[in-house]
């Protein structure tokens, strides 16, 4: 039996491999919980309290996917807290980000992200 050729224009789909940096995002995202400022369960991000530039900066980019130091935000929140628009209130971090900073020393960089609020310091 003779066969034509086959006349396909496009090649067959091929399954493709997810990079390791999206793996790696997936692993971060893992287990995530709801937003600490507002209890959102959908479009959760991540927050690095750490900012992942001040661990490569400092020499501590083997902890940059720590999640000690992540802090579930809604996508909303997160974008007001990098817009500096309305920060993260030092109250809402979990205690594993402290752990965590005081580890990698860089707790002090908590304290300038993260200011204690004005009325705490006056009850002090």
């Amino acid at each position: 039996m003779k066969r034509s050729a086959l006349k396909r224009k496009t090649p067959l789909r091929t399954r493709r491999l997810k990079p390791a940096a999206v793996i790696q995002a997936d692993l971060w995202r893992e287990g995530l919980g709801p937003c600490v400022v507002c209890g959102a369960t959908r479009n959760i991000d991540g927050h690095h309290a750490v900012p992942r530039g001040s661990l490569v900066r400092h020499g501590k980019s083997e902890y940059v996917m720590d999640k000690r130091n992540r802090v579930p935000l809604c996508r909303f929140h997160h974008e007001q807290h990098h817009s500096r628009t309305v920060p993260l209130r030092r109250d809402l971090l979990p205690a594993s980000v402290f752990e965590f900073a005081e580890e990698v020393e860089l707790g002090w960089l908590l304290d300038r992200i993260y200011p204690v609020a004005v009325e705490a310091q006056a009850a002090a």
